[in-house]
């Protein structure tokens, strides 16, 4: 194969090596704290970055970026949909305004359901533990208020009761 076919457990790995291969060509740094973070620096001044998800990429530069290393991205890869100002990235909705840039995730957290134990499928570890699954998303990108909440039922996931079920609705 000269392609690692989407869906296969290494295809990510496989993408994500190509795509750091062509940022670092091109004189874009990788992080030492996050390998999934890039970064371009010119004349010690902070110019472009992008970070690195499964199959998705999000970056942020100057116009010279986009036309310089974006391209070159394009060249090597087939890329889907591009948005601008706003857009969902990883459950998070991310929105520029006056040069700031906002991260909402109340769509996400308003598609959270409660555990309904009448479900005749119900197991109360495998439910509990994709619940604390998605808690734990939330509490580490914009909710750090019920980490401590999360942390607290997932450590109590293997004697999990009905009452933990109740505390996480």
């Amino acid at each position: 194969m000269k392609k690692c076919p989407y869906g296969l457990v290494d295809a990510s790995r496989k993408w994500y090596n190509k795509v750091k291969q062509v940022l670092l060509s091109i004189d874009v740094q990788m992080s030492k704290a996050d390998p999934s973070l890039f970064y371009y620096n010119c004349n010690n001044e902070l110019q472009r970055i992008i970070t690195i998800h499964v199959d998705d990429f999000l970056c942020s530069g100057n116009e010279n970026f986009f036309k310089n290393i974006i391209s070159r991205i394009h060249d090597e890869f087939i890329v889907g949909k591009e948005y601008n100002t706003a857009f969902r990235y990883l459950g998070l909705d991310l929105k520029e305004h006056r040069n700031c840039i906002y991260l909402d995730q109340s769509h996400y957290i308003d598609v959270l359901k409660t555990i309904n134990v009448k479900d005749e499928n119900f197991s109360v570890h495998d439910t509990l533990q994709s619940a604390i699954g998605k808690l734990i998303w939330i509490g580490g990108q914009t909710r750090p208020d019920v980490s401590f909440d999360v942390c607290h039922l997932a450590s109590n996931l293997k004697q999990a009761t009905l009452s933990d079920i109740k505390y996480f609705n």
